[in-house]
Parts: structure tokens; C-alpha cells; sequence
């Protein structure tokens, strides 16, 4: 049997987007705060421009540029504003790399890029962030397919027996024909990565492939024993939520009991809305009244802004105090 679901959209979701574009912002903040741990803008140091160097006596340009950056992140937290605040993060992000090479990270490097863009979103711009992600996981992806440690299988095979030595791999390669494990890691890393790039761009089972963002970089995570990948599992999972398709939730959401909306007196968070929407894609699922109650609860959760990113934060915590958190025990 069918149901009929009536539209309720969210007034939480801005007038002139669907996306949650201040969600993604505040949890860039987060990333430059804490796992970034960046408190102020540094003079320059080995700069990409030469020409940069003359700023590094000018002691007052940085007090204020220190300044510009603490107002900033404190704008797009709050949300007054974020649209202009998160560029101007972002020209501070381009700065301090551009100023200073030891600075530059692929991941810095992102953040910058995702701030960049939701500053410069406007309606119907929603691609710009299908492009940004499909480049960064297309040329992750060609640059191993190219990479002759890659290929053969030789950086698997050191990394998990120097640097991050993984008792698990070294069993597992015991038991498996020479060099089939590390062939297996190299060569699904790059069909993942491309996979994921080229379907970025086409639009297409958009929460399917979130999920699976998800999925590979949690796996690699998991492989990794939380010593590596935290930072990029971070970045994707946050910024792969602008591709599910927020612009349908107006004929996919429907309420439930009003006996569920005691968070309502926090508007600013939002957080009734946790606790009030059931989501669902029809691209995946056919749902009945048994049968897919289970998927309906799966997804109202992805589309449940702050518990995800309240459920990424929690997990990039384990990882990157577990030593910490071991030591309690």
C-alpha cells in the first residue's frame, strides 16, 4: 500500500537555499579550530610569492588579520552574515598557504576551497560543490593510477609495515598469496576514488553515494586503527552532505507526533529537527508501512544535520585521542 506524504518543508532551510550551507561553514570553523588547531595568521615563512616577504616585519598587518580571522569564524558560527564572512576565511585560508609553504596541506588547501564556494553559492549554483568534490576525488584518483609505489603495490606494503605498523594487515598478508593484499588495497583505492569523482558529477542516487563517502573513508579509518584519515573523513563526510538532495525534501518530509517536539524552544540549533522529519530518497527505496520502517529511520538520520555532524565529530574524537582514551583504561 502507498502513502500519501504531504509537504511540510523546513522553515530552518534558508529562503534562497535548500542547502545547509551554514551547517558546512560552522563545521569548517571547527576543522580550523580544532583539528587544524590554526589561532592566528602567521607571518610569512618560504612563501609561494617572493614578493610576500616584505609583509614580514609589519607587525600591525597581522594583529589585525588575526583579528579579521577570530570575527570571522565567530560570524559564521552564529550564522550573521556567513555568506561574506566565509569568503573572507577563505581569503585568509589562500593567504596563510600562499605566504608560507610549510603551511600548505591538500586538506588545508580544501577547506579554503568549500568556505570559497559557500560564500559564492547562490541559487542554483548547487553544481559547484558536485565539481569541487569530483576534482578532488578524480585527481586523488588519476595521480595514484600514475603512481608507480601505487600501482605495484609497494606504498600499502610499506605503510603498513613501517610507519603504521597494522598487526591485522601483517596477519592478513600471511595468510594471502604474495603481494594480493596490498594489490587489492592499491587498486580499490583508485577504482573507489575515481568511482566516486565520476559520480559526483552526474547527479544521480545522490544519498547512496554520500553513504558511500562515508563508507570509504571510515574504512580506511578502520585500517588505519584511526592513525590516519580522521582529517579527510572529516572534510568529505561534511562536505559530501551538500550533494543529497535537499532541493526534493519539499514532497519527501513529513512530521512526526507532535508529542516529539519538546526541543522546539532551540530554534537556533535547529534541534527539533532531529526529532521531527522522517526523509527518504525515492531514487532508492519503495517504502511501505512495515517493511522500510527501519531505512526511513537510517535516513531521517543522515538528513538530521547537527546529529550527523554531531556523530562525525564524535568519531574523529576517538580517533584522534584514543591513545588518550586507552590510557584511561
Amino acid at each position: 500500500m502507498e502513502f500519501q506524504y504531504r509537504v511540510n518543508f523546513s522553515s530552518a532551510i534558508q529562503q534562497d537555499s535548500a542547502l545547509p550551507l551554514l551547517f558546512v561553514a560552522r563545521m569548517m570553523v571547527i576543522f580550523l579550530l580544532w583539528i587544524r588547531g590554526m589561532d592566528n595568521i602567521l607571518p610569512p615563512f618560504l612563501p609561494f610569492l617572493e614578493s610576500l616577504n616584505l609583509l614580514r616585519g609589519q607587525g600591525w598587518l597581522f594583529f589585525l588579520l588575526d583579528w579579521l580571522y577570530w570575527i570571522s569564524l565567530l560570524m559564521v558560527f552564529v550564522g550573521f552574515r556567513y555568506y561574506f564572512f566565509s569568503l573572507v576565511l577563505a581569503a585568509l585560508v589562500f593567504f596563510s598557504i600562499i605566504s608560507s609553504k610549510p603551511q600548505f596541506s591538500n586538506s588545508f588547501l580544501y577547506s579554503g576551497c568549500i568556505l570559497f564556494l559557500v560564500g559564492m553559492h547562490r541559487p542554483g549554483m548547487d553544481w559547484i560543490f558536485r565539481i569541487q568534490i569530483a576534482l578532488l576525488y578524480l585527481g586523488a584518483g588519476f595521480n595514484k593510477l600514475f603512481d608507480p609505489d601505487w600501482i605495484s603495490g609497494q606504498y600499502f606494503d610499506f605503510f603498513f609495515s613501517e610507519p603504521y605498523r597494522n598487526s591485522l594487515y601483517l596477519t592478513l598478508s600471511s595468510l594471502i598469496p604474495e603481494r594480493g593484499l596490498v594489490l587489492f588495497f592499491s587498486y580499490s583505492s583508485i577504482v573507489a576514488e575515481l568511482g566516486l569523482g565520476a559520480w559526483a558529477l552526474l547527479k544521480k542516487r545522490r544519498i547512496l553515494l554520500v553513504l558511500l563517502i562515508n563508507f570509504f573513508h571510515i574504512s580506511m579509518l578502520f585500517l588505519t586503527l584511526g592513525e590516519l584519515s580522521y582529517i579527510f573523513y572529516f572534510l568529505m563526510a561534511v562536505s559530501s552532505y551538500l550533494l543529497l538532495p535537499w532541493e526534493e525534501m519539499k514532497g519527501m518530509v513529513i512530521p512526526y507526533s507532535q508529542e516529539s517536539q519538546y526541543f522546539s524552544f532551540v530554534k537556533f540549533w535547529d534541534f527539533d529537527r532531529f526529532f521531527n522529519w522522517k526523509v527518504f530518497d525515492r531514487q532508492i527505496f519503495v517504502f511501505d508501512n512495515k517493511k522500510n520502517s527501519l531505512s526511513l529511520q537510517l535516513i531521517s538520520i543522515l538528513f538530521s544535520k547537527y546529529l550527523y555532524g554531531f556523530l562525525i565529530l564524535i568519531l574523529v574524537f576517538i580517533c584522534r585521542y584514543k591513545h588518550n582514551l586507552l590510557a584511561l583504561f
